[in-house]
């Protein structure tokens, strides 16, 4: 693919580093096309107590891991569109932590809220098979990180995202 190969320095935003390191060669269409159903095999082999609970204070149950990950698809289906279709694409950043707390996902069905993100992910996925070379190249101002991200490296950033946070998922219910 075409685009921005590394991540730009962003101050703050260090963890697109470790998301696409996290990502290394795998194909991002791949693991994103993969993670709702590894998440359903996962998130299915425990209680909603099990998939509420914090692992540690101030630290996120899976089911608010979960809840993150649903938001986050919002959020990259918005900045994806952005890119693509805007003249001059600008986009903010966001408080990712007052998202799952001020939408209680601890209180919400996991299963449920997977299963909305399986139908998301569904349409990113198409979204980006579709996209040319010439659109992997096209980039939008990440104004939060006063950073431009192409829609090639905002793949491969969404991709390894998944990783981070299935292993996240794994930790929380002591499977990793």
């Amino acid at each position: 693919m075409s685009g921005t190969t590394t991540p730009p320095p962003a101050g703050g935003y260090d963890f697109w580093g470790r998301q696409i390191e996290a990502l290394g060669d795998r194909e991002a269409i791949v693991v994103l096309a993969e993670t709702p159903d590894e998440l359903l095999r996962i998130l299915g082999q425990y209680s909603e107590e099990d998939l509420r609970r914090r692992p540690e204070e101030g630290g996120w149950s899976a089911a608010e891991v979960m809840g993150h990950l649903l938001d986050t698809e919002w959020i990259f289906g918005f900045r994806l569109r952005t890119i693509l279709c805007d003249a001059e694409p600008t986009f903010p950043g966001v408080d990712q932590d007052l998202w799952v707390a001020r939408q209680r996902w601890n209180r919400r069905s996991v299963l449920d809220t997977v299963g909305r993100f399986g139908v998301l992910r569904a349409f990113t996925v198409d979204f980006y098979r579709e996209l040319s070379e010439e659109d992997l190249d096209r980039t939008g101002l990440h104004t939060g990180a006063d950073s431009e991200l192409s829609l090639d490296l905002m793949e491969r950033i969404q991709a390894g995202h998944d990783l981070v946070h299935l292993s996240q998922i794994r930790r929380c219910l002591g499977a990793e």
